[in-house]
């Protein structure tokens, strides 16, 4: 069985993170399962998606589907989160270097101080939200109009969309700066430039 030499290759973990939401990541094999553990920071909802390539993660396939635990949608922060792999069930084992990547998208997001953001992508889910540095005494609702590539990477960032209410240069760069910085989930069925919008809500801080 394949399963047998599972003990014998050596494992690469490979972990793809963005704005630092996810953390300390190791496993351990247990029979014919994988545990896969991880940190979580951040203050939003996540779905959290793992891979497993045989090539040394040159080529990823889909989602592994037979993970439980700490997967799937409206997974919260918080540390020593579990994901477990039925390798057998779903590959009947593997072989090769081995690599996993865990993925965290946002799928909730919630308003901290200072800035509320809210984006619409044709239903395709946030990586990273970049939120602005702000202190300003100037507050309103920035929208960007946004193009975002296949693999996730915003292409042109627009600002003072339909639903802007507010006419501050500074806060319409920032919003920019902040959108331009923003990455989504990669999506091969995606068109070439997918049209969206990040919406940034400014509040007085002083």
């Amino acid at each position: 069985m394949k399963m047998t030499l599972l003990l014998l290759i050596q494992l690469f973990l490979i972990l793809i993170s963005f704005s630092q939401e996810i953390s300390n990541v190791h496993f351990m094999q247990e029979g014919n399962m994988i545990n896969i553990y991880y940190d979580l920071s951040g203050p939003d909802e996540y779905e959290v998606k793992v891979y497993c390539s045989q090539d040394a993660g040159n080529t990823w396939g889909d989602p592994l589907i037979n993970v439980n635990g700490a997967v799937g949608k409206d997974i919260r922060a918080g540390n020593g989160k579990k994901i477990t792999w039925d390798v057998m069930a779903e590959r009947g084992g593997i072989e090769g270097n081995i690599a996993f990547k865990v993925e965290a998208a946002i799928t909730q997001l919630s308003e901290t101080t200072g800035s509320g953001i809210s984006f619409s992508l044709g239903g395709r889910g946030s990586l990273m939200l970049h939120k602005p540095s702000y202190d300003s005494k100037e507050q309103g609702k920035v929208v960007v109009a946004i193009k975002v590539d296949k693999q996730g990477r915003v292409t042109s960032a627009v600002p003072g969309a339909k639903g802007t209410n507010v006419s501050d240069q500074t806060l319409w760069q920032l919003a920019k700066d902040a959108a331009l910085l923003s990455r989504f989930v990669a999506d091969p069925d995606a068109p070439e430039m997918q049209v969206g919008f990040i919406t940034y809500n400014f509040i007085r801080q002083n």
